[in-house]
């Protein structure tokens, strides 16, 4: 990205809480469980890779991207996600609501991290 003119400022997460049982055997016993705490071992690992670059990290509710994204650009709800629409046609498959919440994330990210 450097290559090309973009600076990093720091790292949005679509930060979704499990609530996960204290014993691994528990997680284990349960697909949903299962999910749950990949989900947080995966939020945890950009968290962690961000912190080693020196990057600022921020966790956004997943329930409130849209709202919050919508308002951090100036934009309705109902364009960003007529935008998001049309990235995924453009994009191709998968194009699913994961892919959608990182890159809300990203645009608040972006729009946190900004230096203008």
């Amino acid at each position: 990205m450097k290559a090309d003119g973009h600076v990093v400022r720091g790292v949005g997460i679509a930060a979704k809480t499990a609530t996960l049982p204290a014993s691994l055997d528990k997680i284990l016993a349960s697909h949903a469980q299962l999910h749950a705490a990949e989900g947080d071992l995966y939020r945890e690992a950009l968290a962690e890779a961000a912190a080693a670059c020196k990057l600022p990290v921020a966790g956004f509710p997943p329930k409130q991207l849209y709202a919050d994204a919508a308002a951090a650009l100036g934009t309705t709800e109902a364009k960003l996600r007529d935008l998001l629409t049309r990235t995924g046609k453009e994009l191709g498959s998968p194009w699913r609501v994961d892919h959608k919440d990182a890159t809300l994330a990203a645009l608040l990210a972006a729009a946190a991290f900004s230096t203008n």
